[in-house]
């Protein structure tokens, strides 16, 4: 992967937040909440701040051959899972489409950081005639470190409990798979790793729409709708 040179260059800003990146007479709309920065080893990077995340996003154009499988789902998935270390654990990979109908593949791997703390790591890719562009993105957490999961699992164990408040019991919005604290999303025979857990659910973002997985999250329903 070569990332792109002189991306200042080519950024021009549009209304709403957003930012267009001109490439091979492609428009590619970015999230204009991040600032652009220069790295010395890593050259442009965006970074956004806040009290419980630092964010980092770095855009790459890649040739067709360097993608990530962008039309079958478990190739995707076990490829995933080949670089995976011990640290590490799947959230979501997933193959979708842009608003406009391109095709789109991304992931979510949770990294566990020494001493305390957690990154996801989002690779998301959007398919053009000539390119794909490849969004890899490190959302860490700061602060107070593990405050959702510790919130959300309190209410799980209430939930299997089933303690009520004025009269109605807990619900959480999960099938029969999720009634464990926590698993693998894709496999129920991986035991290994960080596993996601229950906290981890796209229904808590809006709960803790600081926390870096619920930003991360957020990073990509932007590039989906709008490009």
């Amino acid at each position: 992967m070569k990332i792109v040179s002189n991306l200042k260059e080519f950024i021009k800003n549009i209304s709403n937040g957003r930012m267009r990146i001109k490439l091979d007479d492609e428009n590619i709309i970015v999230d204009g909440s991040y600032k652009h920065e220069m790295d010395p080893k890593v050259g442009d990077i965006f970074i956004k701040q806040n009290a419980n995340a630092t964010s980092v996003l770095v855009y790459n154009k890649l040739k067709y051959g360097e993608q990530v499988p962008m039309k079958d789902n478990v190739e995707f998935i076990n490829g995933c899972r080949k670089f995976l270390n011990n640290n590490q654990g799947l959230v979501e990979v997933i193959n979708t489409k842009t608003k406009s109908g391109k095709t789109c593949a991304y992931s979510i791997i949770k990294e566990r950081l020494e001493p305390v703390g957690m990154m996801y790591i989002l690779t998301l890719q959007i398919a053009y005639d000539c390119f794909v562009f490849n969004v890899h993105g490190e959302f860490r957490e700061e602060g107070m470190t593990g405050g959702r999961d510790a919130f959300i699992y309190a209410l799980y164990q209430e939930f299997k409990e089933g303690k009520t408040i004025k009269g109605k019991k807990y619900k959480f919005i999960i099938d029969d798979k999720e009634i464990e604290w926590s698993r693998d999303p894709y496999d129920d025979n991986v035991k290994e790793g960080i596993l996601m857990n229950l906290s981890e659910l796209p229904q808590f973002d809006r709960t803790f729409p600081e926390h870096p997985l619920s930003e991360a999250r957020r990073v990509i329903n932007f590039f989906i709708k709008n490009n």
